[in-house]
């Protein structure tokens, strides 16, 4: 396991670097660890989360749509292998993309292709498929699965790009540097008069 993983085991040490001492404030500090890994572990599954976002982000400010979102979910009552995906532009209100994937895959490589292909497929829509040019395209349907093969490559060409070689430059080499950044922004940090509106400088 990599020392940087959040383990219970570094809580006092957070706690006491932060100068939290108060029990009831350690026993909140208790609590958020709980609520946070329940939280992330929904996140570690949720493959391609930021190229999701950003693909939403391109799809909004592109098309001026500022409530379009990308809902990814498994296939309800199906045994296919194959994931689908369907393109919500308007009708009832909604602008979404939704990527329906099979049930019960447990290979996270292969749910990670999956979704960078039907993620590909909108990428490849917004911005290939415009104007009356591009009808017999659109209906080339083995031309387009090739296509968005072709982006999920590159897409997870750069993920792992990202991750191997990017990631690694962005990091410390003890997680204990972690800590001693966020205590050095707390010391030059302003108390907030409303906490819930965010960091004062």
């Amino acid at each position: 396991m990599s020392e940087f993983k959040l383990s219970e085991d570094k809580i006092s040490y957070i706690c006491k670097e932060l100068e939290i001492k108060e029990s009831n404030e350690k026993a909140l500090v208790e609590d958020l660890y709980r609520d946070f890994c329940y939280f992330y572990h929904k996140v570690r599954v949720q493959h391609l989360s930021s190229i999701v976002a950003a693909l939403e982000y391109h799809v909004r400010k592109s098309n001026n749509k500022k409530d379009f979102r990308i809902v990814i979910r498994e296939m309800k009552n199906s045994n296919s292998k194959n994931a689908v995906s369907f393109l919500n532009w308007g009708e009832n209100g909604e602008y979404r993309y939704e990527i329906a994937i099979p049930t019960g895959l447990n290979d996270d490589i292969k749910l990670r292709n999956i979704v960078a292909h039907e993620l590909s497929h909108l990428f490849f829509q917004m911005n290939c498929l415009h104007g009356d040019t591009t009808a017999d395209l659109a209906e080339n349907h083995y031309l387009v699965d090739k296509m968005a093969d072709v982006l999920g490559i590159f897409t997870i060409l750069e993920r792992t790009d990202f991750y191997k070689d990017k990631a690694p430059k962005m990091c410390h080499d003890k997680w204990e540097n972690i800590v001693s950044d966020f205590t050095q922004m707390s010391k030059a940090r302003k108390f907030l008069k409303n906490p819930l509106k965010g960091t004062v400088r």
